[in-house]
């Protein structure tokens, strides 16, 4: 009942969080002669507060004090204050049962809470004075509110987790429908393929067999033709022979008449025989059909089994934030395509079977959609002409200074016609590239696998054969070249950048004038089930005035 600094009886009671009581006047004061202290400690215990501290009443007292000063003489009023104190004695004695925490060294309530700690404290653990200590029920306020916001969360959880049960149970016969539907359609495309397949062999088997039987009855045809014109020279050679027994000229005379004018009439021109019938080319063409399908399917299979594995009934947010790229590209060294080789042996694109497009649909008008199909491409200096100068990177071709003399020109380069090859085939997808032109023209397009690169025939021209197909550029106009045959763009269109957009399952090679919006200059029909090389050509005649570029294109 006494304050802690004047030590009389508390005028105006206050109390600091530390519990310690004073006159309102004396811990004022106090307050005042510590403003330029960092922090305010109580002169009691010298537990420091870093903010200054809140001063509250104390009830109890001031009540006391109150009843004591009006009744300073009355035997009732002291009576009444010392009923009050043994009540509160009696509370506080009340509050010390075993269920009311006590400090296990001082055996006082447990009132403070130290934040540093994290423990509970009472005024008499001097230790944590110099530590962030709060008032217990303050602390209970503060964790009242957090064990609320958690409350909270715990009940929005228990909602969203009761609605992804719900999700589960309707993916339990979501699963079921769709991979019986899966299995089904596993089932029924690899029947209706193998039946292709096996439809095509029949029809394949009818064409031998039916070349077979036209084969030898030509034969056998040519075979008695051969046997009847051996005869009748036989004949002839006998009746030749007989005339030498004739001594009487006008006898010989009628006699030879009829062996000469039978002999004129004869068909004298002997036929030609194929010495090498063969069919060997069927079993290399069956050969390289076999690994080409077997090679898509297996791709086409690895990456549907892959999105197989994927799918998952719950995706968690790092999983939902992947990106797949696409695009599988397996590549090989060997860019030999002279002959009929196995396809393992070349350097391949293919493209991601994850989007499946209808062909007659993908029809796409903006630079940047042809940049998602964009397929990276290298000039194969083995291919280029000896008059040709390749730049280190294998992208740039230019007509070379220094004219070489063509001797043991390697069977793979052309030796006549200023052309290169690249070093990708293309099968199995869409692609497409870009091509800068400067000069006084060049040639673009695409070839076959087994275009010929030696000689100064057609066969070896681009665009001047069956198998090559190309778009020539000048500075007036545009012309398009296939099987020697020249159709003059219509559009007025000169650009210096050609895309070329080869959709090798569709059948279809294009050429367009790069621009923000595409235009479209000419489309040609491919066959299917073929290789096709990106190709380039510069006249030589055209001396140091034109090169071809490819630029590095970066998918959208």
């Amino acid at each position: 009942m006494k304050c802690c600094i004047c030590e009389v009886f508390l005028k105006q009671p206050t109390t600091l969080p530390c519990g310690h009581n004073f006159c309102l006047d004396c811990i004022t004061r106090e307050k005042e002669e510590m403003i330029y202290e960092e922090n305010f400690s109580c002169p009691k215990c010298s537990m420091t507060f870093e903010t200054n501290p809140e001063l509250t009443s104390y009830k109890t007292m001031k009540s006391v004090r109150s009843k004591v000063q009006c009744g300073s003489t009355d035997n009732s009023a002291q009576t009444s204050v010392v009923a009050e104190l043994k009540g509160k004695l009696g509370q506080t004695k009340a509050k010390e049962d075993p269920q009311v925490p006590l400090c296990p060294r001082h055996k006082k309530i447990l009132q403070l809470y130290c934040i540093e700690d994290k423990k509970c404290v009472c005024e008499e653990c001097t230790e944590h004075r110099s530590h962030d200590i709060t008032p217990a029920d303050k602390e209970r306020k503060e964790r009242e509110k957090k064990v609320e916001k958690i409350h909270r969360k715990a009940r929005r959880e228990i909602h969203e987790r009761e609605l992804i049960l719900q999700k589960i149970s309707q993916n339990f016969e979501n699963i079921k429908s769709s991979s019986q539907s899966a299995l089904e359609a596993n089932q029924i495309q690899f029947t209706e393929m193998i039946s292709s397949l096996e439809r095509m062999m029949e029809d394949l088997n009818k064409t031998i067999k039916e070349k077979k039987k036209e084969l030898l009855s030509q034969a056998q045809s040519e075979e008695r033709q051969q046997r009847s014109a051996i005869q009748s020279l036989q004949e002839t050679i006998t009746d030749l022979e007989s005339l030498s027994q004739i001594k009487e000229d006008i006898h010989y005379i009628k006699k030879s008449e009829s062996i000469i004018c039978r002999q004129e009439e004869r068909d004298t021109v002997l036929n030609h025989v194929n010495d090498n019938i063969s069919f060997e080319f069927v079993k290399k063409a069956l050969e390289h059909l076999k690994l080409a399908l077997k090679d898509e399917c297996e791709l086409a299979v690895d990456i549907i089994q892959d999105k197989v594995r994927n799918v998952q009934v719950v995706n968690s947010s790092q999983e939902m934030q992947k990106t797949i790229h696409p695009t599988t590209r397996l590549q090989r060294s060997n860019t030999d395509v002279s002959g009929l080789r196995p396809h393992t042996e070349r350097q391949r694109f293919y493209t991601d079977y994850s989007e499946i497009i209808p062909h007659n649909e993908w029809r796409p008008k903006r630079r940047q959609d042809f940049l998602k199909i964009a397929c990276p491409l290298t000039l194969d200096p083995n291919t280029a002409h000896p008059n040709l100068s390749i730049s280190d990177d294998n992208t740039k071709m230019t007509v070379s200074s220094i004219k070489i003399k063509k001797k043991n020109v390697s069977a793979q380069r052309f030796d006549s016609w200023a052309q290169v090859l690249c070093k990708e085939d293309l099968r199995g997808g869409r692609f497409y590239w870009e091509v800068e032109w400067s000069g006084m023209g060049a040639s673009i397009g695409v070839v076959r696998e087994d275009f010929p690169r030696n000689g100064a025939g057609l066969q070896c021209g681009l665009g001047r054969n069956p198998n090559s197909w190309c778009l020539q550029c000048s500075n007036t106009t545009h012309y398009v070249w296939h099987n020697n045959n020249q159709i003059v763009i219509p559009a007025k269109v000169v650009t210096p950048r050609i895309g070329l957009c080869l959709d090798h399952t569709a059948g279809r090679l294009e050429f367009y004038a790069v621009s923000d919006k595409m235009t479209l200059l000419y489309s040609f029909p491919l066959e299917k089930g073929r290789y096709f090389y990106p190709a380039f050509g510069l006249g030589l005649d055209l001396q140091l005035h034109s090169s071809i570029r490819i630029p590095r294109l970066e998918n959208s």
